[in-house]
C-alpha cells in the first residue's frame, strides 16, 4: 500500500499520525523494515505521532525512528513535581 501511494509524486515528509502506530511492536517492525528496505528513509524524512504510553524506546530505536516530544507546561493544576516527572520521562526515552 505504502508502494502504490508513493509512485509517481515528488515526497519530502511523510508523517504517520495513528493512535496504534506503535502499539503492535511486530507491526511497527514491518512498516520501518519495508521503508528501510525500499530505500525511503534515505530519501524521506519521516515522523510519526504516538501515544506517550505506547513510546518504548528501544523499540523505537531499533525501527530507526528518532524520538522527540511535545509537551506543555504550567498547565491549570500542575505541579512541579508533575513537571519533574514528565522532564524524567523525556530523558528517559
Amino acid at each position: 500500500m505504502l508502494k502504490r501511494g508513493f509512485h509517481g509524486c515528488s515526497l519530502v515528509t511523510v508523517l504517520f499520525v495513528d493512535g496504534a502506530f506503535a502499539a503492535e511492536g511486530e507491526r511497527l517492525l514491518r512498516i520501518c523494515h519495508a521503508m528501510q528496505g525500499r530505500g525511503w528513509n534515505k530519501h524521506l524524512q519521516w515522523a510519526c505521532c504516538l501515544r506517550a504510553d505506547q513510546a518504548r524506546p528501544a523499540l523505537l530505536r531499533e525501527a530507526g525512528i528518532r524520538i522527540f516530544a511535545n509537551t506543555m507546561f504550567g498547565l491549570p493544576g500542575a505541579t512541579a513535581t508533575d513537571m519533574d516527572n514528565r522532564l524524567s520521562f523525556i530523558r528517559a526515552a
